[in-house]
């Protein structure tokens, strides 16, 4: 039993990638607990290089090497942006504070998980997601009677988190927590337990209602969506008839979520009414208006003295690099969603961390359209890495090796 829930520092490595800041701040919520949370990001890793001698084998799979190049090419164009082209002359810290994104928290962390990739088991990985999540939405969710709403009446996770995050990772514990619903890794986990994963997924969608960024909860409705499939028979019955019995109810279910999460209502209602965008418009306007097919244009915009992407990772990778990369990125998003409809089709997609990967690669090719960062949101690349390798052919023979080892 210790065996299969001890982690190598492969494993601690992604996780820590995935809620790591999350945690930190929710145990010890102080401005500090950034640094705190930086220097033991780039210690992980640092410690996974060592281990491996500071050999880095890339996965023998075409789009994960894509993957790779594109998101150097893009890396390479945000340092030529800031120290050498557009922005040379602007002297700020976020300029400073961007390239620490770039290094310590983008590319040391995901050098650190291809250094020994197949030593990742994520069925351990998904299981201390759940649990670190139930702790980080719940301390959250309970500490809302402590917090001051904003103008808007969201609220954040906690002092060091934005109401973005209470989205991201409240959706992110629906889908762990679904997962491990559908096909619990250990067997006294289907049992008992089964209640503390519904609790989860309900934990988790209140969660992000309450953070009431519009982003987070469609793009978590719709990976829900994409799971169900996978869910078994009587599963999915259930599910069937809770959703019948929503529609059903109509204008009462309207009434309680506009009760429970005011913001979220109003700000999804405003959307669908006049087409508010919380001013994203203007700026996709402006990128397709400036933007050069060859070499696109700025990677970056300044906002209030911080250096982000456009909101849209779609947009943002074609501002960085141009539009065929662009095109190339979206043609390998295409490619994996085929071979998840084919993994799901065949019902080899069979573990719960394999159906953790594929909900949160469907949550967050959602999300890209409507505020991810690449520069600092890590969880995306992770969730397109992730997702090449267990989709990868050197995944599938390793797996089936270790099952005859196990058989």
């Amino acid at each position: 039993m210790r065996e299969e829930f001890k982690l190598n520092f492969f494993e601690l490595n992604l996780i820590y990638i995935l809620c790591g800041f999350s945690f930190m701040t929710t145990i010890y919520s102080n401005p500090s607990a950034s640094i705190i949370y930086r220097a033991i990001g780039i210690l992980i890793p640092f410690i996974c290089l060592l281990k491996t001698k500071f050999k880095i084998t890339i996965p023998n799979d075409l789009r994960f090497k894509t993957y790779i190049i594109l998101l150097c090419l893009y890396s390479i164009a945000v340092l030529y942006t800031l120290f050498w082209g557009k922005y040379q002359t602007f002297n700020a810290p976020s300029k400073n504070l961007t390239l620490l994104f770039l290094i310590g928290i983008t590319w040391f962390p995901i050098m650190g998980y291809i250094s020994n990739i197949k030593y990742i088991n994520y069925n351990k990985v998904v299981i201390y997601i759940f649990f670190i999540l139930l702790f980080v939405i719940g301390k959250g969710y309970i500490g809302i009677s402590n917090q001051v709403a904003s103008t808007s009446g969201r609220f954040m996770l906690n002092a060091s988190q934005s109401t973005l995050t209470f989205g991201d990772k409240g959706m992110m514990l629906m889908i762990a927590s679904f997962a491990l619903l559908i096909a619990p890794p250990l067997p006294f986990l289907k049992s008992f337990f089964k209640f503390i994963f519904l609790g989860g997924v309900i934990l988790g969608i209140m969660g992000a209602m309450k953070g009431g960024s519009r982003g987070p909860f469609l793009s978590g409705f719709i990976s829900l969506i994409f799971m169900s499939i996978c869910a078994p028979k009587n599963m999915k019955r259930i599910l069937t008839i809770f959703i019948l019995g929503l529609i059903g109810a109509g204008t009462a279910v309207l009434n309680a979520i506009h009760s429970f999460a005011p913001a979220l209502f109003d700000r999804i209602m405003q959307s669908i009414l006049t087409g508010d965008s919380s001013g994203r418009d203007s700026i996709f306007s402006d990128a397709f208006h400036s933007i050069n097919f060859i070499i696109g244009g700025s990677p970056i915009i300044l906002e209030k003295d911080m250096f982000f992407g456009y909101h849209n990772v779609y947009i943002t990778l074609s501002m960085g690099i141009g539009i065929i990369p662009a095109i190339i990125f979206i043609i390998l998003i295409v490619s994996l969603i085929i071979s998840f409809y084919r993994k799901v089709k065949n019902k080899t997609l069979s573990s719960a961390g394999e159906f953790f990967v594929y909900g949160f690669f469907i949550f967050y090719i959602f999300r890209g359209l409507t505020g991810v960062n690449m520069l600092s949101t890590n969880e995306f690349n992770m969730s397109i890495l992730m997702s090449c390798y267990i989709c990868s052919i050197q995944y599938l023979n390793f797996r089936n090796h270790i099952n005859k080892k196990i058989a």
